[in-house]
């Protein structure tokens, strides 16, 4: 019995220190940016939506939105210069497919393909279509006084054709197996 004590607590042992030596101990995290490195992002909008514009994007919106804390900014569009900024920057774009450049200190932001669309939503736009075109839909009262106005006429145009057809066959019949007495 005390053998096995011993070895519970010899193997306890072995696997304290396997763990301790497996475990990093000179794990190093970064800290948040300091305030010398410039950050920079583009956007778009439409009503209350945000697109971030990225490599083979698609937004909505024809304005692009460049936030950024670096001294300078520039943006080309399409490899021509579009504009300059020392603030953050607001420029109109043209919709379709447009490649976005943004250089700043030394840094450069290049996004290939990014697609622009109307500063819409092609839901909310058909929405209020259909909106401003209710008053062309009927009510549900003059619906069903058109629909029980149809069901009796077909009623009475499906039994006009089974009345005919079954007199149809009668007379026939009646003329096939009809005999007369012929009188010299």
């Amino acid at each position: 019995m005390r053998k096995k004590n011993t070895s519970w607590v010899f193997e306890s042992k072995w696997f304290l220190l396997l763990v301790i030596l497996l475990t990093p101990s000179f794990a190093q995290a970064q800290g948040p940016p300091s305030s010398k490195d410039c950050i920079a992002y583009a956007y778009t909008s439409s009503e209350p939506h945000l697109f971030l514009i990225g490599e083979n994007t698609s937004v909505f919106g024809n304005t692009i939105n460049i936030n950024h804390n670096c001294d300078e900014i520039q943006l080309f569009i399409d490899e021509e210069f579009a504009a300059a900024s020392n603030s953050n920057l607001t420029y109109n774009v043209e919709p379709g497919r447009h490649n976005i450049t943004i250089l700043f200190e030394n840094q450069t932001l290049s996004y290939q393909n990014v697609d622009f669309y109307p500063d819409r939503l092609e839901w909310e736009y058909e929405y209020q279509l259909i909106e401003e075109q209710k008053s062309a839909f009927i009510s549900i009262s003059d619906s069903n006084f058109m629909v029980n106005w149809a069901v009796a006429f077909s009623i009475v145009i499906v039994w006009v054709l089974a009345v005919y057809v079954y007199w149809q066959l009668i007379n026939s019949y009646v003329q096939r197996t009809f005999i007369e007495e012929v009188s010299q």
